[in-house]
């Protein structure tokens, strides 16, 4: 017969280890119940970050949007750089935002003339005509690269499948792991040149020995259709015909930008005598595209965003819109 004392001690015992075993669940539970909280409210705290630096960030291109439309009033037919801390400038959009505490957040602008560069998809189209095709060979030149890779990008862009002499074609692409479609249209963001046979990081982005000057700072996608001789780089300026010094070009409109399409024309007769005309076709003193760059830090999140802004009859808006 067992004992009653015992039966209780058991009955006890096994209740002690129903209870520690509810207590464990439950404490997992709770922990995990905790750590779901902790993520939700890390989650929610990025999201709001995130907001906020998207409002921070739009905020600073509107900014841009109004310094480019003030700039249409202040110097209505011309756009230059202008020199740090000038204060005679005419162009506060190319004087960079050093950055800003905006409530305890940072934000930096930096606006760059698109009319600067060369329209790319104006370049390689097919039948560019003489004076583009001339433009063309020199700006190889000044660039100092293989003669394939604009062929390449002729190949990337045209609408044929046609092989350009050290070119490459759709069979090119798919013969390689992993294989892709070549465009065979204008580009649509300038960075589909990393794509392209014979374009690496090194050549895209300069800045190195062997490339000063990478091609994202040579072309674009975005254009009015000419080159602001006021805002171009050096190696484009001597692009524009046999003779000129892009340079010496470059140092003489920091001081004395070009207000006027006369104004470059007699600076190139008088400081160039024996350089070749250069075609009008090529070349404004005007812009009608500006990148605008923002940098967003909101704690822990960062927002980097870049907007074209298209200006067009006295009215600017944002045609692209890019954030990372």
């Amino acid at each position: 017969m067992k004992h009653p004392k015992n039966e209780i001690a058991r009955e006890d015992g096994i209740a002690l280890v129903l209870v520690l075993m509810v207590v464990g669940a439950l404490s997992v539970l709770i922990l995990d119940l905790n750590y779901t909280t902790r993520v939700n409210l890390h989650l929610a705290d990025n999201f709001l970050n995130d907001t906020k630096a998207y409002f921070l960030a739009r905020g600073a291109v509107e900014a841009a949007l109004y310094w480019i439309e003030e700039d249409e009033k202040k110097s209505p037919n011309y756009d230059a750089v202008c020199a740090p801390g000038d204060p005679a400038c005419e162009n506060e959009w190319s004087m960079d935002n050093p950055g800003m505490e905006v409530e305890g957040n940072y934000v930096e602008l930096r606006i760059r003339d698109e009319d600067g560069k060369v329209w790319i998809n104006n370049l390689f189209k097919n039948n560019p005509g003489p004076n583009l095709s001339s433009f063309r060979l020199r700006l190889e030149k000044e660039l100092n690269l293989e003669p394939d890779l604009f062929a390449c990008i002729q190949d990337w862009i045209d609408p044929n499948e046609d092989v350009s002499p050290y070119g490459a074609e759709a069979d090119y692409y798919q013969s390689l792991n992993p294989p892709y479609d070549i465009r065979n249209a204008p580009l649509m963001d300038l960075s589909e040149l990393l794509m392209v046979k014979g374009i690496d990081p090194k050549i895209y982005d300069g800045k190195n020995n062997d490339y000063p000057v990478g091609l994202k700072d040579i072309f674009t996608v975005w254009s009015g259709g000419k080159i602001n001789v006021n805002t171009a780089p050096p190696q484009v300026l001597s692009a524009l015909a046999d003779g000129i010094d892009g340079e010496t070009l470059a140092e003489y409109r920091k001081d004395a930008p070009f207000k006027s399409t006369q104004d470059f024309a007699t600076y190139i007769k008088q400081e160039f005598p024996g350089a070749s005309s250069v075609p009008q076709e090529l070349w404004d003193v005007k812009s009608a595209y500006f990148s605008a760059y923002v940098t967003v830090r909101v704690h822990k999140v960062t927002k980097f965003v870049h907007a074209v802004l298209q200006r067009k009859n006295n009215n600017v808006s944002i045609v692209y819109w890019r954030e990372e």
